[in-house]
């Protein structure tokens, strides 16, 4: 390989350049959370049997009815779980019927049925 003049140049100025790059002090951050896959539920079917619920006894906000349990069933818990939280949502009764408030988080598998607030 022979070189020429401006083989040289472009040689030289390549090592001038390499000569002058130099690393620089880079921060990455990274966000994010851990989070565990929660249990299966296995009960296939629950009946939470209310018995008769009176319309007098939830005239007022807050009102509610005694507590009712229901079993139900967890599989696939990731390991260490001591503690579940079920959350139940649905669409609010229309207009003319009684409706639920909001009901919090529920745990040791108990529910209860209670009036909207006013």
């Amino acid at each position: 390989m022979k070189w020429t003049p401006p083989g040289w140049l472009v040689a030289g100025a390549l090592l001038m350049a390499a000569s002058s790059l130099q690393a620089a002090d880079v921060t990455i951050t990274v966000n994010g959370k851990v989070v565990a896959k929660p249990c299966t539920v296995s009960t296939t079917n629950a009946t939470v049997e209310l018995g008769d619920l009176y319309t007098f006894s939830l005239v007022s906000a807050g009102a509610a009815s005694a507590w009712h349990s229901v079993a139900l069933d967890l599989s696939n818990c990731p390991i260490g779980t001591s503690r579940v939280v079920a959350t139940f949502s649905g669409t609010a009764d229309g207009t003319g019927y009684y409706k639920t408030r909001a009901p919090p988080a529920i745990s040791s598998s108990s529910c209860r049925t209670a009036a909207a607030p006013r």
